[in-house]
């Protein structure tokens, strides 16, 4: 979004605007950034499940996994993400559910021979069936992208959601600016890449293993859609077997 397209922006514009990178991802608004990783968090972990998250992994992100979803019976384990040797030893069939790649917001879509190698993260993940996590971290800090208002920063960040789906991505976690009503604090974005699955051997709460609907569902639980949104008709909680129908980014 440039500029002038932060004015008036609703959780909807924001969606429809999320859904439309790459190829038939679809895009979910929070209140915040830490609001739309807990929720994802919820969505993808059960007891006896396995983090893998980088060693220099933010605070926040490190306290919600350890101080959240530990007392579950969730297990986790730190890597340096850089070292693929080191990614091969952590990610463990049958174990890992989840793996959590962080990058920052305005680099992520930038060739960088020190980054982390996504597609090679994402092999791994795949192997083991578990859900590949892109958290985009705002250059500022967890909640207000760094000088949100200029379309020079916005644009590296809707490059980079497209380009790690691309690379491999289940889901991608970001900031997106909010508008001056709200007071400008960035809404949290949740992008699930099309077709993204559940950690194999977890059903969401409708019985299926979509991760949008898991998504879907803990948002409308919990209330942390941007702008306190109500679930739209055809929610999957009234219509499991149309889980599919029930998703499609309205026209």
């Amino acid at each position: 979004m440039g500029d002038d397209e932060t004015d008036g922006v609703t959780p909807g514009t924001l969606e429809d605007e999320l859904a439309g990178l790459g190829e038939g991802p679809e895009g979910f608004a929070f209140v915040s950034v830490a609001a739309a990783r807990d929720a994802l968090l919820r969505a993808t972990l059960r007891p006896g499940g396995h983090v893998v998250l980088p060693d220099d992994a933010d605070a926040a992100t490190y306290l919600l996994v350890t101080g959240m979803f530990g007392p579950w019976g969730v297990e986790y384990s730190t890597v340096r993400l850089a070292d693929p040797d080191a990614v091969a030893a952590a990610v463990e069939p049958g174990r890992t559910t989840v793996v959590w790649v962080q990058l920052p917001a305005d680099r992520a879509a930038e060739p960088d021979p020190e980054a982390v190698d996504l597609a090679s993260v994402a092999a791994h993940a795949r192997a083991a069936g578990a859900v590949l996590v892109v958290d985009l971290v705002p250059a500022a800090d967890d909640d207000e992208p760094a000088d949100s208002g200029e379309p020079a920063n916005d644009e590296p960040r809707a490059s980079a959601t497209e380009r790690v789906i691309a690379l491999g991505a289940d889901v991608v976690v970001r900031a997106t600016p909010a508008p001056p009503e709200d007071g400008g604090r960035a809404c949290g974005t949740i992008v699930v890449a099309d077709g993204a699955q559940l950690p194999v051997g977890v059903q969401g709460p409708t019985g299926t293993t979509h991760l949008r609907d898991a998504v879907d569902i803990v948002r409308a639980a919990t209330g942390t859609a941007a702008g306190g949104d109500e679930p739209d008709e055809g929610h999957p909680v009234d219509e499991a077997d149309g889980a599919d129908a029930a998703h499609e980014v309205d026209e």
